[in-house]
């Protein structure tokens, strides 16, 4: 799936909550991914809590739950940027540390624990939320290059370094914008 800049794309499940509160599981928008937070609960409609009072095994079906929905708009285990999870008990932050390991192995994402939460049914001990950026690692280094190629001249030689050091094109100053990657439908901000 490669949605245009300005498509917004979404992932359904029929959890109970979704259609109660008419939220989507998961949306795209670009190369990014956003998913609701996410727990044990069934993801048919029945909505019955899997594991009731296992933390361990909650957060692992809550991620594998979460990586369902990365992966049916498009994106992959390695495309996670950032992980989210609540969790009822501080006690129980081990368990639910170890059940994440457990489904990402080692990994280069930022994450964070919350303890102390309440969630919508009290069997539940942990919720997870999950962000993708699809390619990022191509999104990088398109974005470098591009960068490059601004710098340089009209004959192809580096701009002259302005008073700060930085490298940018002759008499204007740097302002954003979106430029294309070259994979169709990607850009970044610049």
């Amino acid at each position: 799936m490669n949605p245009s800049p300005m498509t917004k794309a979404s992932y359904k499940t029929p959890n109970p909550y979704e259609s109660l509160f008419g939220y989507s599981r998961a949306v795209r928008k670009g190369p990014f991914i956003f998913v609701s937070g996410t727990t044990s609960i069934t993801p048919d409609s029945a909505g019955a809590v899997q594991y009731p009072g296992d933390a361990y095994r909650q957060t692992v079906v809550a991620f594998r739950e979460s990586l369902k929905a990365v992966e049916a708009l498009g994106g992959t285990k390695e495309d996670v940027v950032r992980v989210r999870m609540f969790v009822a008990s501080m006690d129980e932050r081990d368990e639910v540390g170890r059940g994440m390991k457990e489904v990402f192995g080692a990994g280069e994402w930022a994450a964070t624990m919350i303890a102390g939460v309440g969630f919508v049914r009290q069997e539940i001990r942990v919720e997870v939320e999950v962000d993708a950026v699809v390619g990022k690692q191509k999104a990088v280094q398109a974005v470098a290059v591009e960068s490059i190629r601004e710098n340089l001249d009209h004959r192809g030689s580096l701009s002259p370094l302005k008073h700060n050091g930085s490298l940018s094109a002759p008499d204007h100053q740097y302002s954003p914008k979106l430029v294309r990657i070259p994979h169709p439908g990607r850009t970044a901000l610049m």
